[in-house]
């Protein structure tokens, strides 16, 4: 007999097709977490999940694990983190930047929720970074940053994300500050390897939108349906029809705050040998850190264990987006 984790593995995967329990209607109300790397496409994804569940019913329908608007490492305090997604109410969404924490995956998966986790070429969420905060968006001490770049160039402001950078004006939380691109993206990283969490590359959600769309939908309803202790079986005139709504929705980009071109490789256009070079110091060779190796060991998780026993790499080549270390 199969765990409640390998079901839900299962659900993710788009497997379970089977009759509603004793013939009767299935009402399936989902939660939905929308969680993504910042800058790695979250507002996308709530645009394929807006025709098919609204937000949560809080002020806004957010829930983020880092001060600094999630541009630092500092985590917020637990009582307001898990208050935050504690709000997530049947048939609704929430979406923020939640870094891996064990205790923060129990619960999500204890409340039902089915968590998306969007990621995207590193590279593109450094130039991703400077387009937002030149155009306004919420970052740590703007006014410097936009300084910089019209003195220096775009390439210097490049460099500031790649780097981090820590600022002299003290804020509520210490010293205004965001960490580097590569040094926070390990804190997001676990969640690639949560058998029952569907992961979903920003590039696909852009070139394969059918596909994408027909995956998130049966993610959710197998999900919404196991947390109640059932099976759920999703009729083609339902699945053709939400998977039609959700694909228009997602070029309505003017709705969302945030989105800006959405496209993928924007990198090279910026990236010349000095950018290369800085991004592989922060970026290098090397085996997943301990962490993954004890999550592995502790869970079980076969697919995480062999990530752990592959050959030292980059996250680029690990994460797909370069065959070899010589770009």
């Amino acid at each position: 007999m199969k765990s409640a984790l390998e079901l839900d593995a299962a659900a993710q995967a788009g497997e379970i097709e089977t009759e509603p329990v004793e013939g009767k209607p299935v009402v399936v109300d989902y939660r939905i977490f929308i969680n993504g790397f910042p800058k790695a496409g979250t507002h996308l994804v709530e645009q394929y999940i807006k025709p098919i569940c609204p937000p949560m019913k809080a002020e806004k329908p957010w829930a983020g694990s880092f001060v600094g608007n999630s541009w630092t490492e500092t985590w917020v305090e637990d009582y307001h983190l898990f208050r935050q997604i504690g709000w997530l109410n049947d048939g609704a969404y929430a979406k923020g930047h939640m870094g891996y924490r064990r205790d923060i995956e129990m619960f999500l998966w204890g409340i039902g929720a089915t968590v998306l986790f969007v990621f995207r070429d590193p590279r593109d969420v450094a130039v991703s970074q400077v387009n937002h905060i030149l155009r306004g968006g919420f970052h740590p001490e703007p006014e410097p940053f936009k300084e910089l770049v019209e003195r220096d160039g775009f390439k210097a402001g490049l460099r500031q994300c790649i780097e981090g950078w820590q600022g002299e004006k003290a804020g509520p939380k210490g010293p205004h500050y965001y960490s580097g691109v590569m040094a926070r993206w390990k804190h997001y990283a676990p969640w690639l390897y949560v058998p029952w969490v569907l992961s979903l590359r920003f590039e696909n959600l852009i070139g394969e939108r059918d596909q994408a769309a027909e995956l998130i939908v049966r993610a959710c309803v197998g999900r919404a349906a196991l947390h109640r202790g059932y099976l759920a079986k999703i009729p083609t005139d339902v699945m053709e029809k939400s998977v039609t709504r959700m694909v228009e929705n997602t070029h309505n980009t003017g709705k969302s705050p945030t989105f800006y071109k959405g496209t993928s490789r924007q990198w090279e256009e910026y990236f010349d040998d000095e950018i290369k070079e800085l991004w592989k110091q922060h970026d290098p060779v090397a085996p997943l850190p301990p962490m993954f190796a004890e999550m592995a060991e502790d869970r079980g998780w076969q697919e995480l264990q062999k990530a752990v026993d592959a050959e030292p790499q980059s996250w680029l080549v690990r994460l797909g987006y370069e065959e070899d270390e010589s770009w």
